[in-house]
């Protein structure tokens, strides 16, 4: 006789993703002597929200702790009395199959083969992999971590069009020189914000929001530099005027948006660690376990929601991204691990003769060093780069700015990801050593002391012992 209030809301992260409230006009009541009665109500009462948000989440914990409990959906039937929920039922969801949630799923991410993978490190925080994936979702981007490794992926038909918009960027004056002056507007506002904020003994939600929502933006303008939206720019360049004096300053734009981004996230003293060491005092929680929150997880403890130590667990063996249709979804667990284990099968392929795109002309022979960034301990890369004699060639991921020390120690670049615009391409432009981008597996392919080959003019890099 009447149309109850729903609200969904999303496991993980835990959050209302929809309200919908009705107007009532009528309610059940308890009869004087024994039965129930349907009453007339007021206008003011009958469109009174049931459930708070806070009480819609506390339903939602209550509901996936009988789900874990059982090891199934379930259906339940619930009162709220006294200031607390009362259960009065449970029963599982026989109309759900688990055939169609896994097919579900399966369609959120497809064929492995149909990704191109972008970057791979150690030590990334699922926090930061949330505010990198919150700008990475629009383009349908992919992120995963097992056994401590960070990998991205974009869909193939995602790198055209990011290609193309990269090309429409750099071509044109007036939308670079937009580009450019929104690239810096942003560090300048952004830099007084978080200087402001990390002065702080105690920090406000809406200050929070404000904080998560620039780190993600930052993303906006950086992924504007990489190499799947600037390698056809790049082409386009060596017969285009516009496009070859827009580039000009792209080592510039490339190189102090890394070294804000390392500023922003990594580091003891980067802002991510001061606002977090602000928000363990403030909310009795260390620093490691905040970086296994999600952006809206640190928002809920504002709402004395914490996140169960089960699923921050889960969160450090094994997770995956993925943006669909311009949402954010999240999958981990043993579904996660499985995967991610079939990516890992359709990404390795070996071979003696590694092959990649030249960035820079020339033949060298001499002994590898890998470098891999391990940002669980960034403060610690310069240790590593200590270790690097002068003449090895230098075998990474990809390079940046922190890796300069390194940069000046080669005899050449080699990378895994990476295209003509990149840092490494760059560098070794400058320097003039022979440099290879794109290998996708050097840095699995090589050891740490092989004699190799890099043959810039062939696009090849050779293992000879």
């Amino acid at each position: 006789q009447i149309t109850p209030d729903s609200y969904v809301t999303e496991k993980q992260p835990r959050r209302i993703n929809d309200k919908n409230d009705q107007t009532q006009t009528k309610g059940l009541y308890r009869r004087e002597f024994g039965g129930n009665e349907w009453r007339n109500i007021s206008k003011e009462q009958g469109e009174k929200r049931v459930l708070s948000d806070e009480e819609i989440l506390e339903l939602s914990e209550i509901t996936l702790q009988i789900e874990n409990h059982y090891g199934f959906p379930v259906d339940i039937e619930w009162a709220y009395e006294q200031g607390k929920f009362r259960i009065t039922q449970s029963r599982p969801i026989t109309t759900l199959s688990e055939q169609k949630i896994k097919i579900s799923k399966k369609s959120l991410i497809g064929d492995p083969a149909s990704y191109q993978r972008l970057f791979q490190v150690g030590g990334m925080p699922y926090l930061v992999s949330d505010a990198f994936m919150d700008e990475y979702r629009k383009i349908d981007g992919l992120a995963m971590l097992t056994h401590g490794t960070w990998t991205t992926f974009l869909p193939k038909e995602s790198i055209k069009q990011t290609l193309a918009e990269g090309l429409k960027l750099y071509s044109n004056k007036n939308k670079f020189e937009e580009y450019k002056s929104g690239f810096e507007a942003y560090k300048k506002e952004t830099s007084e914000l978080f200087n402001e904020l990390s002065q702080k003994s105690k920090l406000r939600k809406s200050e929070i929001q404000k904080f998560l929502n620039s780190l993600s933006h930052l993303f906006h303008f950086y992924r504007r530099t990489e190499f799947f939206a600037t390698d056809d720019a790049y082409q386009f360049s060596l017969n285009d005027k516009t496009t070859r004096e827009n580039l000009k300053e792209f080592e510039y734009i490339k190189n102090s948006g890394r070294e804000y981004l390392n500023k922003l996230y990594f580091g003891s003293e980067s802002y991510l660690t001061k606002i977090l060491g602000i928000l363990a005092k403030q909310f009795n929680l260390t620093d490691e376990i905040l970086r296994l929150y999600s952006k809206r997880d640190i928002l809920d403890l504002f709402d004395n929601q914490i996140v169960p130590e089960q699923t921050i667990e889960v969160r450090r063996l094994a997770y995956v991204m993925v943006g669909k249709d311009g949402k954010l979804n999240y999958i981990d667990g043993k579904e996660a691990e499985t995967i991610v284990s079939k990516f890992e099968v359709a990404q390795h392929e070996f071979y003696r003769e590694i092959k990649g795109k030249t960035a820079n002309n020339g033949v060298v022979r001499g002994s590898a060093k890998i470098i891999i960034a391990d940002y669980g301990n960034f403060d610690g890369l310069k240790k590593i780069m200590e270790t690097m004699n002068k003449g090895d060639i230098l075998i990474a991921e990809t390079t940046s700015p922190e890796l300069m020390p390194a940069c000046s120690k080669a005899s050449a670049i080699v990378t895994n990801q990476g295209g003509m615009m990149s840092h490494a391409a760059i560098v070794s432009r400058e320097m003039d050593i022979p440099c290879i981008v794109g290998t996708s597996n050097a840095t699995d392919l090589i050891k740490d002391g092989d004699l190799i080959e890099v043959d810039g003019d062939n696009g090849v890099v050779r293992i000879i012992k």
